[in-house]
């Protein structure tokens, strides 16, 4: 419990922070500068969306994690080394350069690092001559998170704990950044769905007496407390209706 209360300042800002780029993403995507229309109480509850809470559960457990091992490892580290003299006694095998280059590079988390991402670019590539982009969120996500999971290996593996406390604020930074701009990337795969004529819901209302539906060009993107959002495929248009001049609002879903 302590824990929690500890890092409850740092989860709140991961929280309006993975809120905000939740709409951002989304709203962007249609030309629409969202943070025009909404208030700080539409950023904080924005954070409901099960992709934001995941998003900032998971790197706040992942910290929490990294600042543990790093206390547990400094404690082993003040252990006199034993294999010490060991060591010495083992004669060294002889190997070209080249071999020594090779095992050096296979040992390297760092290397992994860089080829598991390309692995994954690649693979995205591949699969995107198969499926639309929009359809790829899910897999960009999972990708995503397999990225920060290897930077929080190669912590881990390399034991450089002390890199750690001693930038814990660009790490985090880092962090927050990188699952800020996926959680961004996944609403703007939503966006691009609606627009390819999958919106979240049908409605109508009326407007200065006549009446307003959307269909198969006139799509509903979403609203907030003081504006609703239109968008049209034909020109690509988006337009904003003030909610206070809307009456009889009614969604099929």
């Amino acid at each position: 419990m302590k824990r929690l209360i500890t890092y409850l300042p740092l989860l709140t800002i991961c929280l309006i922070y993975f809120g905000f780029n939740n709409l951002y993403g989304y709203y962007h995507e249609f030309g629409i500068e969202i943070y025009n229309y909404i208030g700080s109480a539409e950023i904080v509850m924005s954070f409901l969306p099960t992709i934001v809470v995941l998003g900032s559960f998971f790197y706040s457990a992942a910290y929490q994690n990294l600042v543990f091992m790093s206390k547990n490892d400094s404690k082993f580290a003040q252990r006199p080394d034993v294999s010490s003299e060991m060591e010495q006694e083992v004669t060294p095998v002889r190997r070209s350069r080249f071999k020594e280059y090779f095992y050096a590079m296979l040992y390297n988390t760092l290397f992994w690092f860089i080829v598991i991402n390309i692995l994954l670019s690649i693979l995205r590539f591949v699969v995107l001559r198969y499926y639309i982009d929009w359809e790829l969120q899910f897999f960009d996500l999972i990708v995503a998170a397999i990225r920060i999971g290897l930077l929080i290996g190669i912590l881990y593996i390399n034991r450089d704990f002390d890199w750690f406390l001693k930038n814990s604020i660009l790490f985090s930074l880092i962090c927050i950044y990188f699952i800020g701009s996926s959680i961004s990337n996944f609403r703007a795969a939503d966006a691009k769905k609606v627009k390819a004529g999958y919106p979240i819901a049908q409605i109508s209302f009326s407007r200065n007496g006549s009446t307003v539906r959307t269909g198969k060009n006139l799509l509903y993107i979403g609203q907030t407390q003081t504006q609703l959002f239109l968008y049209n495929r034909k020109d690509s248009s988006t337009t904003i209706y003030k909610q206070s001049d809307i009456d009889s609002l009614n969604f099929r879903y």
